[in-house]
């Protein structure tokens, strides 16, 4: 399957494409209205005159800064569990849902077998 850019590329640049859009709005906005595409495809879409907008420097897209971070790695740790509960990581959660029943959950997890429980608490 091809990804959505490439296809959008594909038929825009073949010749039987019969497309016209008139509207007058920035390029920002066709950037966010076409799912964040790259400034390649609204420049290809104006050079075929299905899009017209004015071109000019584009403002930094928080979204798309956002979804090309990265986390950064954790740190190595020299230890590892080598028997089942020679290790646990636990965790105090608390409930986003407000519910009479449980506001608050305990998280533990076996470091050797990955085991994972959750256990609410009053």
């Amino acid at each position: 399957m091809q990804a959505p850019s490439s296809v959008m590329s594909t038929l825009l640049e073949s010749e039987n494409f019969q497309g016209n859009i008139a509207l007058n709005e920035s390029r920002d906005t066709w950037h966010c209205r076409l799912g964040h595409c790259g400034l390649h495809i609204l420049s290809l879409l104006k050079r075929n005159k299905v899009l017209y907008f004015k071109t000019a420097v584009a403002d930094p897209c928080t979204t798309c800064h956002l979804a090309k971070s990265y986390k950064l790695s954790f740190t190595l740790v020299e230890h590892c569990a080598t028997t089942p509960l020679e290790l646990i990581h636990f965790d105090v959660w608390q409930s986003t849902i407000i519910s009479p029943l449980f506001y608050l959950y305990v998280i533990l997890v076996d470091d050797f077998s990955r085991f994972t429980g959750t256990y609410p608490l009053k």
